[in-house]
């Protein structure tokens, strides 16, 4: 084993695996004073016809594998949207009719079940994620459950301290006589 010189640095390199000064890059020299020869090795020729597929095949081959990562479309969001928004128009419009308060909070607590499962699905893309949504919504509903059980009971307590409301044609006739 030679020890390699560099002619710039004069820098010796026993390893016979370097070729080349490690600190300036010139080419070294054998300790005869020849120049070390540099074998440049051309990567070999790779046959692609078989790593190259058509986009054709790339496309029925996701196909075959099913949708797994299918994010939807912007004809399907934008029906969603649509339906969001007349469902806001339905609450919005509750509001304006003298309905019973329960028959009414009942429809405003079901249209809004509907549209929360619309954004949840589609807008936060869990329709197409079925272990995520099931993981999501289990706990949800739990923690739901156990707020419902904590202040309905409150709710019923209080029912009878609220203010009722006295039509202006009851007082004008008490007031008469």
């Amino acid at each position: 084993m030679a020890a390699r010189t560099c002619p710039v640095c004069d820098r010796f390199y026993g390893d016979d695996a370097v070729t080349f000064c490690l600190v300036d890059g010139s080419a070294l020299v054998n300790p005869d004073g020849s120049q070390v020869e540099i074998a440049i090795e051309r990567p070999a020729e790779r046959d692609l016809s078989l790593t190259q597929i058509p986009v054709k095949e790339m496309a029925m081959a996701e196909v075959e594998h099913g949708d797994e990562h299918f994010a939807g479309s912007n004809k399907l969001f934008i029906s969603v949207w649509v339906w969001l928004l007349a469902l806001t128009g339905v609450e919005v419009y509750l509001g304006y009719i003298h309905l019973n308060v329960q028959l009414m909070l009942t429809i405003l607590l079901g249209i809004s079940i509907i549209k929360a499962a619309l954004i949840v699905a589609y807008f936060m893309h869990l329709r197409f994620e079925r272990l995520s949504l099931v993981l999501t919504l289990v706990p949800i509903l739990a923690v739901c459950i156990c707020l419902l059980m904590v202040f309905f009971p409150d709710s019923f307590r209080s029912k009878n301290n609220r203010y009722r409301f006295q039509s202006s044609t009851q007082t004008e006739t008490t007031e008469e006589p």
